[in-house]
């Protein structure tokens, strides 16, 4: 945590934390925001990191199998996206891929938390039209990991 300190601020966690609540009051798909400081050096990929913490952190244990990783990684500057099955049932691989890609252009140009928060509005955005808001929707995933 301490190393993330160098790059966020705990008043940055604490609005990522508060833009994950009120975006999740628009859809009933849920979003775990997992901010690392660095891969572990025996798991230098990404992509297969993120698929161990989207496991790890449960990702998939929700009722409409609609929640969303996002990983970022501070030291390498980088950062993943992993969606649920329920979501590739409902939007295309490719076209979640190309957005993956334009978040990329877009959060070059911005500070990092300014890029986190757009990421997650980003991706609701166009989660909320498959996933609305349901009554008696719950938080079902942990919002925020480090």
């Amino acid at each position: 945590m301490t190393k993330i300190l160098k790059y966020l601020s705990k008043e940055d966690l604490q609005t990522i934390e508060k833009t994950i609540q009120e975006e999740e009051l628009k859809t009933s798909s849920e979003i775990c925001v997992s901010i690392k400081y660095n891969l572990p050096l025996f798991d230098k990929n990404i992509e297969k990191y993120s698929l161990k913490m989207f496991k790890k952190y449960r990702i998939f244990d929700t009722k409409k199998r609609n929640g969303i990783l996002i990983l970022f990684v501070l030291k390498l500057k980088k950062f993943y996206i992993l969606f649920d099955e329920g979501i590739y049932k409902e939007i295309s691989k490719e076209y979640l891929d190309s957005l993956t890609s334009d978040i990329t252009r877009e959060i070059k140009e911005k500070k990092l938390i300014d890029g986190i928060t757009f990421t997650i509005k980003k991706l609701n955005k166009i989660i909320e039209h498959y996933f609305p808001i349901e009554k008696n929707d719950i938080n079902e995933l942990k919002n925020l990991r480090y």
